[in-house]
């Protein structure tokens, strides 16, 4: 009988977590309310290094595409041969653990000679344990604008190609 109730005990435990830990005085509804959803995207540190990573890899993807796959952006005129001039700031991010990791960002490039916005934009990408890949290109932010949704803000990148045709 001793085992049986033990057994009970431990299988309750094990597939409980959550209500034993709340009877414990562990946690509280109003935590697990702020918690992330699983699976789901949640904010990110703009100084983690991935996060600055892949929003450099972005601004050079951006800077020197030739063969224009990334949208055509107000300020695209002002970085034509500044390159070497443009200091890339992530002004919002949130992350998804994927098979690595999918970031939403928004960046800002600044001149970095008179250290003004040049112009912000959004963008998907996906971390694929150092690959990175751009997933879309969201819409043209303004510098002066807080990060907006990302879900009403993407494009893809194919279908902002075929507006521009």
């Amino acid at each position: 009988m001793m085992k049986q109730t033990t057994f009970l005990s431990l299988l309750l435990l094990v597939t409980t977590p959550c209500a034993f830990a709340r009877r414990l005085g562990l946690t509280t509804p109003s935590a697990a309310a702020d918690a992330p959803m699983v699976g789901g995207f949640y904010p990110a540190d703009t100084n983690n290094p991935f996060v600055v990573n892949a929003a450099q890899y972005a601004a050079n993807t951006l800077l020197e595409d030739d063969n224009k796959k990334s949208p055509s952006y107000s300020f695209d005129s002002q970085l034509v041969g500044q390159e070497d001039n443009v200091k890339v700031i992530v002004t919002h991010a949130s992350q998804q653990v994927v098979a690595g990791r999918n970031y939403k960002l928004t960046i800002q490039l600044d001149s970095e000679t008179t250290n003004e916005c040049i112009g912000s934009f959004n963008v998907k990408l996906w971390d694929h344990f150092g690959d990175l890949v751009i997933l879309s290109w969201g819409k043209e932010v303004a510098c002066s604008d807080e990060a907006e949704e990302e879900e009403d803000s993407e494009t893809d990148s194919n279908s902002s190609s075929e507006e521009e045709s």
